[in-house]
């Protein structure tokens, strides 16, 4: 018994309520897989403008990064502005990080990281008058640059990966 033979012995009422049913069924699922794909692409909008915002506010420390080095140095002086400035972009950078890491919890151990290497870098600096004292200067430093590096890399995955695009959040 094929299917054919069985849609011509059904009746015609069967057949107009399960075409009807079909075709509701379809319109439904058609408008959901739309109305999900094009949410799917705004989160991902909204995601790669998070991620820019977090890496140019990460960019903007690099400007006071130099002058403190010059002040370890001995190169350069660095006024009061210049380290309220400073500590000013780094709690501007770990508010971005913080969204960052809201959108993608895959980043909570790479956020944690990248947040103690800024609050060191922060603490670092209260102490920081010129080329004695800088040691702490160039440790928190460093532990910066690698949290950084590994925090932008974790990002960069967590944007590219493929089941990511695919979750509600």
């Amino acid at each position: 018994m094929s299917i054919s033979s069985l849609i011509e012995k059904a009746p015609k009422w069967v057949i107009a309520i399960v075409s009807s049913v079909a075709t509701t069924g379809a319109g439904i699922v058609t408008w959901f897989w739309t109305d999900y794909g094009t949410f799917r692409s705004a989160q991902n909008e909204i995601n790669k403008t998070a991620a820019e915002q977090s890496i140019a506010a990460d960019a903007s420390l690099d400007q006071y990064i130099v002058k403190f080095k010059n002040l370890v140095i001995g190169k350069s002086e660095v006024t009061d502005k210049d380290r309220d400035e400073f500590s000013d972009a780094i709690r501007a950078a770990q508010a971005k990080a913080f969204e960052l890491k809201n959108r993608y919890p895959s980043l909570v151990s790479y956020y944690d990281a990248y947040t103690n290497s800024l609050v060191g870098l922060k603490q670092s600096l209260n102490n920081l008058t010129g080329p004695l004292d800088g040691k702490k200067y160039v440790m928190a430093l460093s532990r910066y640059f690698v949290a950084q590096q590994a925090w932008r890399e974790e990002v960069s995955r967590a944007q590219s990966s493929y089941w990511r695009t695919f979750a509600f959040r």
